[in-house]
């Protein structure tokens, strides 16, 4: 270890935590210790730092993720996640992502709200698929469909309860063909599940397509053209739907 840690006492648990990263290598020198027995692993000098709070403590771990470079998509989106649920708890109120820029701006952080509504994105809606995601296909594909089906959807008055329910069970599925992929590869240790396995972006898109469908009872075809002039007129309403539906 050449940069020493930091620790902070948690006011709750009354334990010594990271105060900015290093969870990583302190399971490593626990690994060490238990696998050599070598007293060097054992003990870690430390500075220790003043608890502030618990968003902070939050932020800090996401800055030292950040300047780690390897950190996935998935864990920013769930760090993100997580300061979003502190601040949500300190002032008990539904928490934004304007919330969440406005914070982490005060501790130094500088986050652009497009990819912080896209990281609140995930962790709400593709939690299923979570470890395969990256941000491209995520921003550019995943989420452009995942609206537009569920605004197609709204305006046949469809509700986004019954929507958001078919959508999860279609991606339970993919992530349940994923989690057979990475363990019939034996892929473990070295890499993680995006790693190791990539989800097929078009095949998923096709499948929630087919999905909207049912729910729609209506063709494929049909769906795609109803897809693009709902994409196409941004102020639709439901009078103007319903004949373009009845049209198609």
């Amino acid at each position: 270890i050449t940069n020493q840690l930091s620790v902070t006492k948690h006011p709750i648990t009354r334990m010594y935590i990271p105060f900015a990263g290093g969870n990583t290598r302190i399971r490593i020198l626990k690994e060490l210790f238990a696998e050599t027995g070598d007293i060097k692993y054992k003990n870690l000098d430390v500075v220790v730092m003043p608890f502030t709070d618990h968003r902070s403590l939050l932020i800090n771990h996401y800055v030292e993720n950040e300047l780690r470079g390897d950190v996935s998509f998935w864990e920013k989106a769930n760090g993100v996640a997580r300061i979003t649920a502190a601040i949500a708890t300190e002032h008990d109120r539904i928490t934004t992502a304007s919330d969440v820029q406005k914070f982490a701006k005060t501790k130094g952080l500088n986050l652009s709200l497009g990819v912080l509504n896209l990281y609140l994105f995930v962790t709400s809606k593709l939690t299923p698929i979570g470890p395969w995601l990256e941000f491209k296909s995520t921003q550019v594909l995943l989420s452009p469909t995942w609206y537009a089906l569920e605004k197609i959807c709204k305006l046949s008055g469809i509700g986004n309860s019954d929507y958001f329910a078919a959508m999860q069970n279609c991606l339970q599925v993919t992530a349940n063909e994923l989690t057979a992929q990475v363990q019939s590869t034996g892929s473990s240790t070295s890499e993680t599940p995006d790693q190791a396995v990539k989800l097929d972006v078009p095949q998923l898109i096709t499948d929630r397509k087919g999905v909207a469908g049912n729910l729609l009872q209506i063709e494929t075809q049909i769906l795609e053209d109803l897809l693009t002039i709902v994409s196409m007129e941004k102020g639709m309403t439901y009078e103007r739907f319903a004949a373009l539906r009845r049209s198609a």
